[in-house]
């Protein structure tokens, strides 16, 4: 009889959405190795490790309550990085000569398609009204023309402000680090608008 009333139970109960959608702006700094060679010295190779801009825009997907303080996050966008320049020949232990650089750094912009998906924890604040916490995610720029896909992780502070019963602005500052045959380093903020619901 009791496995009768669960199942009664599960067919006649409304499905619960909760969750909200949202847009998106980032940008941020990322190095890149870019290599070059010393033709004087039989092509040796040398690296120069450059901070490249990158900026982009999206939407994104709450999943949870709109008054929990945890909450999963998924985001897509598109992200543009800037261009490399030409190596000056100096860095690191390579003091080459601007004539005798061979180099052929990315001299357009890079468009890639990401995807991440995370977990919000809000420490400080209520949800319906303001809070400031942690988010971390994992994902990766999957969708490139230049078969440069890498793995994204990120992780820093959010805060978030309630407009109404179902707008939130929120603002997020991430240390990023990128997997591309070696991991690179660098450091993105988010700024978005939320609708909730549930």
């Amino acid at each position: 009889m009791r496995a009768l009333v669960v199942l009664t139970a599960s067919l006649v109960a409304s499905p619960a959405f909760a969750g909200g959608v949202g847009v998106i702006g980032t940008g941020g700094m990322m190095t890149e190795p870019v290599y070059f060679y010393d033709k004087s010295n039989q092509f040796a190779q040398c690296r120069d490790t450059q901070l490249v801009a990158n900026y982009g825009t999206g939407v994104e997907f709450v999943l949870g309550d709109r008054d929990d303080k945890i909450e999963g996050v998924f985001r897509g966008y598109w992200n543009q990085v800037a261009p490399e320049k030409m190596p000056s020949g100096t860095t690191g232990s390579c003091q080459v000569a601007s004539d005798n650089v061979v180099s052929a750094p990315r001299t357009e912009a890079r468009n890639v398609g990401v995807g991440t998906f995370g977990v919000q924890w809000g420490i400080f604040g209520k949800p319906d009204k303001w809070q400031v916490g942690l988010v971390s995610s994992l994902g990766t720029g999957f969708l490139t023309s230049d078969r440069t896909e890498y793995l994204l992780a990120q992780g820093g502070p959010f805060a978030t402000l309630r407009f109404g019963h179902d707008f939130e602005g929120y603002v997020e500052l991430d240390a990023d680090a990128h997997f591309r045959k070696e991991w690179t380093f660098g450091g993105s903020g988010q700024l978005g608008v939320r609708y909730l619901f549930d």
